[in-house]
């Protein structure tokens, strides 16, 4: 699919292991840094916000949580990280990151643990980031443009628009179920 996605756009995609090889501290790299947000901003918010919010829907707690996690790509990648990796994320970038906010929501709160949550992370950010990205004339596409021309594109807002309507449908029949 990230072929498909980028090669309309003149982006070549290199994957991780043409990039770096099979075994690399890069995938470790990610590995805990994928693991420790599930943890973090993951389970443990959503948790939290379940116990402290006992009678509120889990599709609202969710659906809070996931814009959060969107803006907060916003503000970290618009704010906090430097140069080269710095820069704006697009509007449909950001609601692709508010899908897939809902889906890891969805899966934490049904399943009851990240462990789901945790391998789509590890799968998009292996693929998505550790991956190599180049515009037709060699210049790398910085962390910020991959969001926005890959993951903002319109395939991905698309498939998005169902992965927002199932876990909606599934959320909320979860809720109900919980409710009687």
């Amino acid at each position: 699919m990230v072929k498909f996605v980028a090669s309309p756009q003149n982006i070549s995609y290199q994957s991780p292991i043409g990039e770096h090889g099979i075994l690399s501290l890069a995938y470790l790299h990610t590995l805990g840094q994928t693991l420790n947000e599930e943890m973090l901003f993951g389970g443990l918010i959503l948790f939290a916000l379940r116990r402290a919010f006992a009678k509120a829907s889990p599709l609202v707690i969710a659906s809070l949580v996931a814009v959060g996690f969107s803006l907060l790509h916003f503000v970290f990648y618009a704010w906090v990280v430097f140069s080269p990796n710095s820069g704006f994320l697009t509007a449909s970038a950001l609601f692709v990151l508010l899908a897939v906010g809902m889906l890891r929501n969805t899966l934490i709160l049904r399943a009851g643990h990240i462990a789901y949550s945790w391998a789509v992370h590890l799968s998009i950010n292996l693929v998505g980031l550790l991956g190599l990205f180049k515009f037709e004339n060699g210049v790398e596409l910085s962390e910020p443009q991959v969001f926005n021309f890959i993951l903002g594109s319109r395939l991905a807002v698309i498939l998005s628009f169902f992965v927002l309507t199932a876990c909606v449908f599934n959320l909320f029949r979860f809720n109900a179920r919980n409710d009687l």
